[in-house]
């Protein structure tokens, strides 16, 4: 197997008890399978996949069995959907994957379906995030080939698949093929359950890790307003698709849950978290995006914008001298 084929896919654990995955499968199944979608900067959840996806969230955005989505930044957190309590022993599947998790859904692929070649972006290592999966009902002819390496995962086992490189999916049989997803941030405690040389041959450069959340020190609320110059990518996770028009306002207040809360002139809206050292993310997003506001007594505070892939920095902005405080 070649280098390239070696991080394409790999084989993490192996030995479920597919039996009692496809019961908890069976009573999952009695309530209604949603439509594929996937999430966008600009249109947010909803964005149609391709024909032949059905999905069931057990963890979403909000707890929504609505969001089939795999989430973006926002006000909301991840959180189990109804669904879970039904599910005792995917729950104990769940658990041995270490992490804070994203997304986790049923995801089926109707006989003769075959997905476009595709890019899953923003997702992988140097984004922060990563989709594994756990095979319930499939056989030989249903596939997944990435960078034209074509690879089938037996029920039963866990699997990473670099889904940011080109690939596509094919069930070229008569049944429906299901698999367990999982996605989950890239921290060291996660990192643990891939082999050393897989991660020898990507590279510490190319991971991301996710910082944990802070709580904000007592009186850190903030109120300012700033401006954002036309062409940065504040607001977006795809960074190409910042507006080339006028400058973005951005409003920072405290949130009811300590966090602080922001709001742009062009409709967004997130919550901010700390992760140490005056740095924050956005809630249901990794670290690829941060905002520093450094609070030196007695100076306006320093907000400078950030965007990483891996350990790379791709774009800082300093927005210092373009804020003022709210009354």
């Amino acid at each position: 197997m070649s280098m390239v084929a070696a991080l394409d896919a790999v084989q993490l654990r192996s030995g479920y008890d597919v039996e009692r995955l496809e019961r908890d499968l069976e009573k999952a199944s009695r309530l209604t399978w949603g439509v594929k979608t996937w999430y966008s900067s600009e249109d947010g959840p909803g964005a149609p996949a391709a024909p032949g996806w059905k999905c069931l969230p057990v963890r979403s955005p909000g707890g929504d069995v609505s969001r089939t989505d795999p989430g973006g930044p926002g006000t909301v957190d991840f959180v189990y959907t109804p669904i879970i309590d039904h599910l005792p022993y995917v729950q104990s599947v769940i658990r041995e994957v270490p992490g804070n998790h994203r997304a986790i859904e049923f995801l089926a692929l109707a006989p003769g379906a075959c997905s476009p070649v595709h890019t899953d972006y923003p997702s992988g290592f140097a984004f922060g995030w990563v989709r594994l999966h756990v095979p319930i009902i499939t056989n030989p002819q249903c596939s997944i080939t990435i960078n034209g390496n074509r690879h089938y995962w037996e029920p039963g086992t866990l699997w990473y698949g670099d889904v940011s490189q080109p690939h596509h999916v094919a069930n070229e049989s008569d049944t429906t093929r299901v698999h367990l997803v999982i996605d989950v941030e890239v921290s060291p405690e996660m990192v643990r359950i891939f082999p050393d040389s897989f991660l020898r041959a990507l590279g510490d450069d190319r991971i991301l890790h996710n910082r944990p959340e802070v709580p904000l020190p007592a009186g850190h609320g903030l109120n300012c307003v700033f401006r954002v110059p036309a062409g940065e990518c504040l607001t977006t996770i795809e960074p190409w698709r910042s507006s080339p028009g006028d400058d973005c306002v951005v409003t920072l207040t405290p949130a009811p849950d300590g966090r602080l809360a922001l709001s742009t002139s062009d409709g967004f809206q997130a919550t901010l978290v700390h992760v140490g050292d005056d740095t924050f993310r956005y809630l249901g997003w990794t670290d690829t995006h941060t905002l520093t506001i450094g609070r030196a007594v007695g100076n306006p505070p320093a907000i400078v914008w950030r965007f990483r892939e891996g350990s790379r920095l791709v774009a800082e902005t300093e927005l210092t001298g373009r804020w003022s405080c709210l009354p």
